[in-house]
């Protein structure tokens, strides 16, 4: 039986010039373009993983948003925390460090909120805000590019232009 750890990933997305830009980092470990992301720690919730994930990869504060999630139970004795778009389980292969496990990972969708881009130089060879049309001639995992196409699907209200509608009315608080 494998261990399982809970991660996150978020893929955040900005438009420039009617152009929909998603953040990338270069992974030392994989060796490719992937969407920023790690290990949830034992003193936050997903959420905060998400967001702490981005900034400490990135430099770029964000905002979670969601397409299918909606706050509809008020309580007096529990905080509503906003659902990952996605959760997908992935065999992550052993190495010098760890035996072979598994992550359960919980994906975000976010919209940037400030900060400034920076490598973090201990996990990232670089880091960029890539043109969704420019996407292919990058090494990737194919299940991050079909994400990513899915994500900009529902970005542009399900069609398949590179220009959006607007998403602030899709926005929803995090916490």
């Amino acid at each position: 039986m494998m261990i399982k750890q809970f991660t996150t990933s978020v893929l955040t997305f900005k438009k420039i010039d009617e152009k929909w830009l998603i953040l990338l980092i270069f992974h030392k470990k994989f060796k490719k373009w992937m969407i920023p992301g790690g290990h949830i720690e034992n003193i936050e919730n997903p959420c905060e993983a998400a967001i702490r994930e981005v900034k400490e990869e990135t430099g770029i504060e964000v905002k979670l948003i969601t397409f299918k999630h909606f706050d509809i139970v008020k309580s007096l004795d529990s905080e509503w925390l906003l659902p990952p778009e996605h959760l997908f389980q992935q065999v992550i292969p052993s190495n010098k460090k760890e035996a072979e496990h598994i992550h359960l990972d919980m994906t975000y969708v976010a919209v940037p909120q400030g900060g400034e881009l920076k490598l973090n130089e201990k996990e990232t060879k670089d880091v960029k805000w890539v043109s969704v049309t420019d996407i292919y001639q990058l090494d990737m995992f194919d299940g991050t590019l079909k994400l990513i196409n899915y994500t900009l699907k529902q970005l542009n209200n399900g069609t398949n232009e590179n220009q959006p509608k607007k998403i602030e009315s899709r926005i929803n608080r995090s916490r």
